[in-house]
């Protein structure tokens, strides 16, 4: 009877183990990112939304879906193609970043993104830059 049991808790634990892979084999894509940093230079106090679009390609032979981007600060949020990306083709993911409140000077963003893509489901994306006071140019 406890070998019985045993068996059948075995059982159930390998259904449960390769569920979520069967669930994703569909989506087994190649993600490539153009770039995965970007210096946004300075960004003024009085206009401190600044929005950097990171382009990214499927370089695989199955569909690739992106499930989630998670900034690591609530300074930034985020957009991105959420549906599949076919092979070949190309997803965006737009990030904007608020300065506002922020204190002046380099900040430095991290942005985590999980995807399908067989060799690197999770990928880290940064943005950076200066926050300074806007100058208005002095009267002639």
């Amino acid at each position: 009877m406890k070998l019985k049991r045993l068996f059948f808790l075995v059982c159930l634990l390998c259904a449960a183990l390769t569920a979520p892979a069967q669930k994703s084999s569909e989506f087994r894509g190649q993600i490539k990112f153009g770039a995965i940093k970007h210096n946004v230079g300075n960004v003024y106090r009085h206009y401190p939304l600044h929005r950097v679009v990171f382009q990214f390609r499927n370089v695989g032979k199955q569909p690739l879906k992106i499930y989630k981007v998670e900034p690591f600060c609530g300074c930034v949020t985020a957009k991105f193609t959420e549906k599949p990306v076919l092979p070949g083709q190309l997803g965006y993911i737009t990030l904007t970043y608020n300065g506002g409140g922020k204190h002046d000077g380099y900040f430095s963003e991290n942005i985590e993104v999980y995807s399908s893509s067989e060799k690197d489901p999770r990928i880290y994306l940064n943005i950076s830059g200066t926050l300074v006071e806007y100058q208005p140019p002095a009267d002639k």
